[in-house]
């Protein structure tokens, strides 16, 4: 007979030993004792996801407006003026997307979210298959601190650059890799039933 442990929900300062079966949130022994203390619970069922995460999305949305002027680095050049505006108007529409289909937890938020996810991965993958726009951008950057390009080792930076991006990008697989262990969140993504 396993011996589990529960916050006694009577009182706040006691823990009570119960045996499997007894009901209440159990905890498996291998928890530690401080988790214990505090009252938390295991559960075999999956992490229930937090819909104000797509506040993030929805103000790098609002980013995305705010810099419809600022460069951007594509095909080998700084672009800036319709193609730079029509470059932030595409994320802040896609941002918005996704912000829009997290909070709401319809199952088209779901397909969203893995499209944004290709559509981010393939623009940073031509990001670092670009080294002449990585580069320009990186120079002009430099440019406006003097004479402090001819001292800082362009490719190092541009090195770090690169791992900064790669991470970005698995970073965001795993939050889709997190989504989709939570998918149950989007209701039924088959499309057979209305969602919850």
């Amino acid at each position: 007979m396993s011996v589990l442990c529960r916050r006694d929900s009577g009182r706040s300062d006691s823990l009570s030993f119960l045996r499997r079966g007894e009901g209440q949130h159990w905890l498996e022994p291998s928890v530690p004792p401080a988790a214990v203390a505090l009252g938390w619970h295991w559960s075999p069922e999956p992490l229930v996801y937090d819909p104000n995460t797509a506040i993030f999305f929805l103000a790098s949305a609002a980013f995305e407006i705010l810099s419809l002027t600022s460069e951007v680095s594509l095909f080998g050049a700084m672009r800036a003026g319709p193609v730079a505006a029509l470059y932030h108007l595409v994320y802040a529409t896609l941002f918005l997307a996704m912000g829009a289909g997290l909070w709401m937890a319809r199952p088209w938020g779901y397909r969203v979210m893995v499209s944004g996810t290709i559509c981010y991965s393939l623009d940073k993958g031509l990001y670092l298959l670009d080294h002449a726009a990585r580069e320009t951008e990186l120079q002009k950057q430099l440019g406006a601190y003097g004479g402090l390009s001819s001292v800082i080792d362009i490719g190092s930076i541009t090195q770090i650059m690169d791992l900064f991006t790669v991470l970005f990008v698995v970073c965001w697989w795993g939050f889709l890799a997190y989504l989709f262990v939570n998918r149950t969140y989007f209701g039924n993504l088959s499309g057979g039933a209305e969602p919850r």
